[in-house]
């Protein structure tokens, strides 16, 4: 029996013959946690999690309890509109997990949807369909979720909202300039500009609704509005897209200006052109060499399965078009799309072509996103300093995805934020790659909606081995199509850890006994992984687990007859340090102690909680691997460091490396004279072809056929007791490549 479920607004269950309003739920915990679970429908949430979401970091001293109460009153109303509710919320392992019935309806999943049908049918030619779809979308979207609630989970739901409300009216708008109606396509622009008023889109769409009507004067007064905004609060320029359009308007229509004094001046079209282009080319001369850094400028999503079918544009699509002319080339752009009339035999379509970068830009990590962000910057000005791909220039579209203080989101990053910024990236038809994200979870988040509409992402960081290798669940991640790869990484994956740690045992410390120790989770994994490359090799491994609470020395016991040649532990700091101390006190503490990057979190022994702050001088003897990234040019550090005045990172280098990728890419099909519909999927197919490399500041890179790096580097750590004035740190040992991935 299916449902249907509004969380905006006022939250209800309706299955056509009861309707439950928000009143009879249990209450305002009641209702949060029911909105929690529909909108991470299919996902098993943890109690804590939950707790999170009702009381912050101070739950209750009976919140297990209250919990369990309210999903058993959930329960008992799901009953009374037919189901069972045992089985629609179910409970096991310390999760919750919400499974609605096939067929059942949410309102936020339908205003998205509806959204994107809106624009596959503008795309189509089909305006009246489009302005349709794109009502019932906004009505849906209007509403405030969860009136009188905060939190960081629910004002980034807001946030999609808001996104979805704004390209609903962007189509609206478009729509309705394909019909004829300028007026009704101004009205709606107006409430987008109000809704989004950094978003360029609505301004765009305000200047030809306005030169539709014949009200040339508003279409420039629009622009001005538009450039004066950008200048005194952001620092920045119109994107070339909003300029073009003001630029043709000159042409046509007369200008009214201000004079010196109070009294105002009509000037001529010629007349105005001719100060306006010397205005704008004193102005581009002050501008940086590369792209301006701006914030994206998201459309109406339109998938890149759609592209395929647009239909020839009909002709007041083609008056429309006049408003656009691009390097006399003639456009129209609807719905995030554009149509390119004509396009040469090489080179790429005109146009302006943007890269997307996602990255957490403030918060804890910002100093991260901040120079990957920097690297990329840095890969565009070089490469439109050099003339572009083909005479054509590329630039940056900025998206932040820092998690503003939602504490169960790691590193500081929301993956709900990025992937808003994902679906932003997708619905811009001038975006045709991404970089991006810096956190796995942020990338579990954004990869499906990649693969879905086919756009290229390029990630410096990620290291999880989900997001690539089949075995390890990417095909759930690219479950829309699980053949086509778009998603590579220039990190390597986490699981090449244990064969190198192992070939560093048997090889380096020519250890040919590990005593191999595992504590629970992701540690016993890397431990199974360690176990059985070591053997491979032709060492002996005696296996012993580390249980919470267990007493490490009685691990040690038979080691200290016959010390083992290394001492291999998969497991964290905490647990870590307690072992080496054992390992001290055992008469091991000559043993090589050999770990994973687990031991990594806190740093050196000068911060609190970290394993050498622990582990004291025990520490010294200690080993450990981290995935990491090739070696960069020195060419690249110097023009870094040139550029903005710091060191760049192992991961800014790679950004700067996925730029390469993408740059090498697009020079490559250049030559093919691809359309502008095609360009996404020409750039994707041929930077992923296994059979391709490309010679970057990382050295010589290309991608197997799940989207990993050729390159697997791993760089070994040592503790180096006199390094941070004496309290240890870790030291570079050696790198090496270990590729291909395993």
């Amino acid at each position: 029996m299916a449902l249907r479920v509004s969380l905006a607004g006022r939250v209800s269950i309706d299955n056509g013959a009861v309707v439950i309003d928000e009143e009879r739920l249990p209450g305002r915990q009641g209702r949060l946690v029911f909105a929690y679970l529909v909108i991470e429908q299919g996902r098993s949430v943890t109690r804590d999690e939950l707790a999170d979401v009702l009381w912050g970091e101070t739950p209750p001293a009976t919140w297990e309890k209250a919990l369990g109460v309210i999903a058993s009153k959930l329960r008992a109303l799901l009953g009374e509109c037919g189901l069972d509710g045992t089985k629609i919320l179910a409970s096991a392992f310390g999760c919750y997990r919400l499974e609605l019935p096939e067929g059942s309806w949410v309102d936020l999943v339908a205003a998205d949807r509806g959204v994107v049908e809106a624009a596959a049918a503008l795309a189509a030619g089909e305006p009246e369909a489009a302005k349709a779809l794109a009502r019932q979308a906004a009505a849906l979207a209007r509403p405030t979720l969860l009136p009188g609630e905060d939190g960081a989970w629910i004002e980034a739901k807001r946030r999609d909202l808001a996104d979805i409300l704004g390209n609903a009216l962007d189509c609206l708008a478009g729509a309705c300039l394909c019909s004829g109606e300028p007026a009704e396509a101004a009205r709606w622009a107006q409430e987008a500009i109000a809704l989004h008023p950094f978003r360029e889109s609505g301004y765009r769409r305000l200047m030809r609704a306005h030169a539709d009507g014949g009200n040339g004067a508003e279409a420039l007064r629009a622009y001005e509005r538009c450039r004066r905004l950008l200048d005194e609060e952001l620092g920045a320029y119109p994107s070339p897209e909003t300029e073009s359009i003001y630029r043709e308007l000159l042409k046509t229509a007369p200008v009214t200006v201000r004079a010196a004094g109070s009294g105002t001046a009509t000037v001529s079209p010629d007349g105005e052109t001719r100060r306006v282009k010397a205005s704008l080319a004193e102005r581009d001369a002050e501008r940086p060499i590369g792209p301006v850094a701006r914030g994206g400028d998201p459309g109406v999503e339109v998938p890149a399965a759609l592209a395929s079918r647009v239909r020839r544009p009909s002709r007041r699509l083609a008056v429309v078009a006049a408003l656009l002319v691009v390097g006399g080339t003639a456009f129209a752009v609807f719905g995030g799309l554009a149509w390119r009339a004509k396009h040469s035999a090489t080179g790429l379509p005109a146009g302006s072509w943007a890269i997307g970068l996602d990255m957490p830009l403030s918060g804890v990590v910002a100093f991260r996103g901040t120079k990957v962000r920097n690297a990329v910057q840095l890969a565009l000005r070089d490469v439109n300093a050099a003339g572009g791909i083909a005479g054509s220039v590329l630039r940056l579209k900025v998206y932040n995805d820092a998690g503003a203080g939602a504490l169960w989101y790691a590193y500081g990053q929301d993956p709900s934020r990025g992937a808003a910024n994902t679906r932003a990236m997708v619905a811009d038809s001038q975006t045709i790659a991404m970089i991006g994200p810096w956190g796995s979870s942020v990338a579990v988040a954004e990869l499906p909606l990649t693969n879905r509409s086919g756009l290229f992402q390029c990630s410096p960081a990620n290291t999880n081995p989900r997001l690539t290798k089949p075995r390890n669940g990417a095909l759930d991640l690219r479950s829309a199509y699980p053949t086509r790869i778009n998603y590579v990484r220039l990190a390597p994956s986490d699981d090449i850890q244990a064969p190198a740690l192992a070939w560093f045992a048997f090889h380096d410390l020519e250890a040919r006994v590990a005593l191999v120790i595992d504590a629970s989770g992701d540690g016993r994994d890397i431990a199974d992984g360690f176990q059985e490359a070591y053997t491979k090799l032709g060492g002996r491994a005696i296996r012993r687990a580390l249980n919470p609470g267990a007493d490490s020395m009685a691990l040690l016991h038979a080691a200290v007859k016959k010390p083992p040649g290394v001492v291999f532990f998969g497991g964290f700091e905490d647990a870590g340090a307690k072992l080496r101390l054992a390992m001290r006190r055992a008469g091991l503490g000559r043993v090589p102690f050999l770990s994973w990057d687990g031991l990594l979190n806190g740093g050196s022994g000068a911060e609190p909680g970290s394993f050498l702050q622990q582990a004291g001088a025990a520490a010294a003897g200690t080993f450990i691997s981290h995935a990491s990234i090739a070696p960069e040019r020195a060419s690249f550090a110097q023009s870094y460091r040139a550029t903005y005045g710091t060191e760049p990172d192992e991961y800014a280098a790679a950004a700067y490396a996925c730029t390469e990728v993408i740059v090498a890419s697009l020079r490559a099909i250049a030559a093919n004279g691809r359309a502008a519909g095609g360009l996404r999927e020409a750039l994707r197919a041929y930077a992923v072809d296994p059979s391709h490399r490309y010679e970057t500041i990382l050295g010589t890179v290309g991608f197997d056929a799940n989207g990993d790096s050729t390159q697997q580097f791993v760089t070994f750590y040592r503790v180096d007791p006199s390094a941070a004035n004496g309290a240890g740190d870790w030291v570079a040992y050696k790198q090496q490549d270990f590729g291909p991935a395993p």
